[in-house]
């Protein structure tokens, strides 16, 4: 959040103007903006919102993993990334700089068209493009096959963890 303050400003702004919509009344947003911007006056208005949850960190594996997860939207960092391919969780790229524009197009390598333009973002273009991510069949599947060898990769380093541990 620090390194593109004015770009994550904007893209929270525009995620906590989505969640007004009637699209997402059913959606609860839980928001990560950083140590530095949790308390500013700019989220007042949405701190009472019934569906949105503004915090300066959240325990991200925990909601990654969780069942009632249906979707993230990441700004694609490596890591994030990694883990909602390994708990099959559809996201949606908001690359702000460094390595995250990348990062997503390594993705269409592997048949998972999921990036939205931070200098196109606003509330129905987000809204919009949840939705086409929760329509795109192939996306999901791709997801899905990417997943499972992900998954298989770490079963079979855990289990070389085992054998070690026995020896």
């Amino acid at each position: 959040v620090l390194d593109y303050e004015g770009k994550a400003r904007h893209l929270f702004h525009a995620m906590c103007d989505a969640m007004s919509s009637a699209e997402l009344s059913e959606y609860h947003l839980i928001l990560g903006v950083g140590k530095k911007l949790v308390n500013d006056y700019e989220w007042y208005e949405f701190k009472n919102s019934p569906n949105i949850t503004i915090a300066g960190w959240v325990p991200q594996r925990a909601i990654l993993s969780s069942p009632k997860l249906k979707f993230a939207l990441i700004h694609g960092g490596l890591a994030t990334i990694k883990e909602c391919v390994y708990f099959n969780k559809p996201f949606l790229i908001l690359p702000m700089g460094k390595d995250q524009m990348d990062n997503a197009l390594r993705l269409r390598k592997y048949g998972i068209n999921n990036t939205y333009q931070i200098s196109q973002v606003s509330a129905t273009g987000l809204v919009n493009a949840i939705f086409d991510l929760d329509a795109d069949k192939k996306s999901k599947d791709n997801l899905a096959k990417l997943s499972q060898i992900f998954n298989e990769a770490e079963n079979a380093k855990l289990g070389y963890k085992q054998i070690l541990e026995i020896s």
